[in-house]
């Protein structure tokens, strides 16, 4: 199973939530009449549906959070277009992600797993009533099936990205020693999901991204849900590596 296949498949939300997908929630919210100061745009900003991801930020790094509202409130405040104003969005949001991204090998792994879970419980989520865009969401991201408005998405997507975005800020403090993943942790992943009940059709359908195939989503699942199951040692090295990996794209 190669690596980047596993990328795409078990750290896909994480790679949305902190670009496009905050930039559509703060236009939706924030470019109307309802925010007629800086203060009350940042009580907007923190009830919006990505409320919990903003507090996550400021929780960890108040001073880059402040600067951030300043700027897009100054955006705002100017008449910028909505497009100019989710451009500095997903700049600003895009930077915390890839500046934490090299620490997050060092991950509690707690947070790691609830990571993973919670990835596999948004494709559960869909997988009943819209297969497809579970089928999307495996495949390609929140990005992929939440268009310019946020608002639309579920609340687990929601908490999706935000534990994401909480394990990679707890990495820095952790100073956990855990080397990456390599050849031998992924091969040991393989032999793990078929463990667990994964056929070879099924890896098959996930690896080659078969993403119009009925079974596609089932797929997705089991392979999240192996990922978020395998056990020490080689578990939290790919847990971890994979989003480091994710977080720098």
């Amino acid at each position: 199973m190669t690596r980047t296949t596993l990328i795409a498949i078990a750290a896909v939300a994480l790679l949305a939530v902190l670009g496009g997908l905050a930039g559509g929630d703060l236009i939706r919210a924030l470019t109307g009449p309802t925010a007629p100061d800086r203060t009350a745009f940042e009580a907007d900003l923190r009830s919006s549906a990505q409320g919990g991801i903003f507090e996550v930020w400021r929780r960890y790094r108040p001073q880059e959070y402040g600067e951030t509202v300043d700027a897009l409130y100054a955006l705002v405040e100017a008449g910028e277009p909505d497009a100019t104003v989710r451009a500095e969005a997903e700049a600003r949001t895009a930077a915390v992600r890839r500046g934490l991204a090299d620490g997050a090998i060092a991950a509690p792994d707690a947070m790691l797993v609830a990571y993973f879970r919670s990835t596999a419980a948004v494709m559960r989520h869909y997988q009943g009533s819209a297969p497809q865009t579970c089928a999307r969401f495996a495949a390609y991201g929140a990005a992929n099936i939440a268009g310019p408005d946020a608002s639309t998405l579920p609340a687990v997507v929601i908490e999706n990205a935000r534990i994401g975005l909480e394990a990679l800020f707890e990495a820095e403090a952790a100073g956990v020693e855990r080397a990456p993943a390599d050849d031998a942790v992924y091969d040991a992943f393989a032999g793990f999901a078929r463990s667990q009940g994964m056929s070879e059709a099924s890896l098959a359908l996930v690896t080659q991204v078969l993403i119009d195939d009925p079974g596609y989503c089932a797929a997705s699942i089991a392979l999240v849900d192996a990922l978020a199951a395998m056990p020490a040692p080689e578990g939290p090295r790919l847990r971890a590596t994979l989003l480091r990996d994710a977080a720098q794209r």
